[in-house]
């Protein structure tokens, strides 16, 4: 029997060590089965982790190496760098992940000098993963000023602001940026990123105050999108899903001409058909991780079953079938702080392999 594992990481485990355990309780009952094992990480903060993300990447490249930096401009956050492979990790979610309860508004300029000490190591990629709701969000526009070397406020002209962008596409160069995020956050209208901080507790004068602010700002870049991309030019004020992550970052990038994707939406499984695929992950809440999707899909497109383990959710079974599931098992801590060891994840594996396993 063969059997793809998706593992994120759970609360004080790292995506690698919830593979591995998974792996050990699986061959206890059946060592026979092969096991395809996918580091992932859904782009969510977990207690005691972080995104699992570094883990990732560091599995993607051996010779990744972290740099830290703690400035006055921008959060503490860690660059994660491949020399032999010229491309860097920038996780804004494990850094920047607004905590709901500080005012949410701020400055992106840091952003522009990470992108800029890419180019100084002859990066030809840089990874950059923005939390759905980032702490110090302004739309971009400190990035923006700080890329381009022009100042500009939410008042500048349109041109003004067209050239900026030319002046950062061109610094930029031949710098391929790669976004992801966790789940959609539109920018603007009624689910637009003002209402979702209001909601999430944030001083709705706060909130209002920064939606005036913005909102003719926001509405230029919308035009210059417009007018660029010929793929926006049929509905220029459409939303989209990936405005507003970052603060406002996502609509930014793609006018610097960025890739823009959902954590997980391009996990790569093993060409051979696997007989039972298995996600593991800390939650399933408000917002299904876009990795649990893909694998479903891949599941019923080979007409084989998928099951979910999990920490945290408010799923009931009877919705599984609407997400391509056949099964979903709950794991237990017993533990005050909730963190997963070794054991409890070996002992529900093992547990699984008795249920869940046949000889094909």
């Amino acid at each position: 029997m063969r059997i793809a594992l998706v593992a994120t990481a759970l609360a004080g485990c790292e995506p690698d060590a919830v593979a591995s355990a998974a792996v050990t309780g699986w061959k206890k009952a059946r060592p026979a089965d092969d096991i395809d094992v996918i580091i992932a990480s859904d782009g969510v903060p977990v207690a005691h982790v972080g995104t699992g993300l570094s883990r990732v990447f560091q599995q993607e490249h051996k010779d990744a190496v972290a740099n830290e930096y703690c400035e006055a401009l921008g959060p503490r956050r860690i660059f994660w760098v491949s020399e032999t492979d010229r491309c860097g990790l920038l996780d804004l979610a494990e850094a920047a992940t607004w905590d709901e309860h500080s005012d949410p508004r701020g400055s992106s300029a840091f952003l522009a000098h990470d992108i800029m000490r890419a180019l100084e190591l002859g990066l030809t990629q840089i990874r950059i993963h923005l939390p759905a709701l980032m702490a110090g969000s302004d739309v971009g526009l400190g990035l923006l000023s700080e890329l381009s070397g022009i100042e500009l406020s939410w008042d500048s002209d349109e041109q003004l602001v067209v050239q900026a962008i030319e002046q950062a596409r061109h610094r930029i160069g031949p710098l391929h940026i790669v976004v992801s995020y966790p789940f959609g956050q539109a920018l603007a209208g009624f689910d637009g990123l003002a209402h979702t901080w209001q909601n999430a507790g944030l001083d709705p004068v706060l909130a209002q105050d920064f939606l005036q602010q913005t909102s003719g700002y926001v509405h230029k870049l919308e035009r210059i999108r417009a007018r660029w991309d010929l793929s926006f030019a049929s509905k220029p004020f459409r939303r989209y899903e990936f405005d507003g992550v970052g603060g406002g970052l996502g609509l930014l990038f793609v006018l610097l001409r960025a890739r823009l994707s959902t954590m997980g939406s391009h996990l790569v499984f093993p060409e051979t058909p696997s007989d039972l695929y298995v996600y593991v992950t800390n939650a399933v809440e408000l917002h299904v991780p876009s990795g649990l999707s893909t694998m479903t899909d891949r599941s019923q497109e080979e007409g084989n079953p998928a099951i979910l383990v999990v920490s945290r959710t408010e799923l009931l079974r009877g919705e599984l079938a609407r997400l391509g599931l056949n099964g979903m098992y709950k794991l237990q801590s017993e533990r005050a702080e909730h963190d997963f060891y070794h054991d409890d994840i070996v002992n529900i594996f093992s547990r699984l392999a008795s249920t869940w396993g046949w000889d094909v």
